[in-house]
């Protein structure tokens, strides 16, 4: 299996912190689906940053057999720490899990609810991507019970574009020139 051109510089960095953290959890055990939990991360000196990039391992199968759960637990634990890019990747994983159930889906909502938690509090922690990520669902209407707010998804994708964050202006730009202020017909 190739590691993605994204991982390579990131995989030395990884094994060297993350020693003790993959001890305590043993992710080998391939019946235990929640290897993260019962973790003492506080005890791992820079662990929220390594659970976070074995999370995102898991997630894309980055050099190892992808595993979703094992992701979740990796990100679940990262997140509880006050990592804002792992509450980003968790709560990108409920997201899709919610996209997966479908809108008639009893918990549809409930996933929903807890993405825009955890992006909410990853953009008040500064995560750009979690701005562009939360703005989208405002703009889709999906973020609020009222419908689409487009003023919320501007705020948005104006902060993650301060941030330098290319996707914000990206967004900025495709909100302002389709729904905010459409060319007109002359």
């Amino acid at each position: 299996m190739d590691t993605p051109e994204r991982f390579k510089d990131a995989l030395p960095v990884l094994f060297r912190k993350s020693h003790r953290l993959l001890k305590a959890c043993d992710i080998r055990q391939p019946n235990k689906p929640s290897t993260a939990e019962g973790c003492e991360l506080r005890k791992i000196d820079d662990g929220d940053e390594a659970a976070t990039m074995l999370g995102m391992m898991f997630s894309n199968g980055a050099g190892i057999r992808a595993n979703i759960q094992r992701a979740h637990a990796f990100f679940l634990l990262a997140a509880k720490a006050g990592y804002p890019t792992a509450m980003t990747e968790l709560g990108l994983l409920y997201c899709k899990r919610a996209q997966q159930l479908g809108d008639s889906s009893p918990k549809h909502k409930t996933m929903i609810r807890r993405t825009v938690k955890l992006l909410s509090q990853a953009t008040d922690l500064g995560d750009p991507k979690a701005m562009v990520k939360l703005a989208l669902l405002y703009e889709e209407g999906a973020a609020t019970e009222g419908g689409r707010d487009l003023s919320k998804a501007k705020l948005l994708y104006e902060a993650a574009s301060k941030h330098g964050y290319v996707e914000g202006d990206y967004n900025l730009v495709r909100l302002l020139t389709c729904f905010l202020y459409p060319l007109q017909d002359f």
